[in-house]
């Protein structure tokens, strides 16, 4: 079933869909000279259209994203940092039950734990300003108190921190004494934007919160 339209006058060579036999068409080779793509045609505009029926795909269920877990959550860990935070605030909750858990996060009592006699020198090394900071800390109190860690912080005239340092200690000072400090290691290449110099001791919420 070749269409006339197809052999041109020469005749051509066909193939067989189905068996992939091949061989030479002309024009007069036809069984009847039926032009069956006039028929095809035909055939197509005289067919009844069939019913269609359109099916509606279902549409995809949107699950409900649920919010409470998150919240949930949020408020278990607000409600266990303001635990945290109210228990290394408050010393005299360090004893007892909880004591074993504070040592092993470090919370310490720093309570009558103060700076004193503290000064700072600015100079210049090889074009490079260092501040030299000098003092103590004395314990007011009348038991002996744990000093974990001294942090030094240089702001700027908004008071951004620009550089910052912690210092481990891990000394006890004995009620009434003072533990003496010196730091010469403050050294940094933006001096000319720093405005004032904070001293802080605690433990680390302390240190963390403030």
């Amino acid at each position: 079933m070749v269409a006339d339209s197809l052999v041109p006058p020469g005749g051509r060579t066909v193939k067989c869909g189905k068996c992939a036999n091949q061989w030479f068409v002309s024009k007069d080779s036809g069984t009847d000279g039926t032009d069956f793509a006039a028929l095809t045609a035909q055939a197509y505009a005289e067919a009844t259209p069939q019913a269609h029926d359109p099916k509606q795909l279902p549409a995809i269920a949107r699950k409900p994203f649920k919010v409470w877990p998150f919240q949930a959550a949020a408020a278990a860990m607000a409600l266990a940092w303001l635990i945290i935070a109210t228990y290394a605030y408050f010393p005299g909750l360090h004893k007892g039950t909880f004591s074993g858990i504070y040592d092993a996060l470090g919370v310490t009592d720093t309570s009558d734990l103060v700076f004193a006699d503290v000064t700072m020198e600015r100079e210049n090394v090889e074009g490079r300003t260092r501040f030299l900071i000098a003092g103590s800390v004395a314990n007011h109190g009348s038991k002996p108190r744990m000093l974990p860690r001294v942090r030094v912080q240089v702001k700027d005239s908004d008071g951004k921190v620009i550089w910052g340092q912690v210092y481990p200690v891990e000394e006890v000072v004995e009620s009434g004494q003072v533990y003496p400090f010196r730091i010469d290691n403050v050294e940094t290449s933006f001096a000319n934007r720093a405005a004032s110099i904070v001293l802080d001791l605690g433990n680390n919420f302390e240190l963390v919160m403030r």
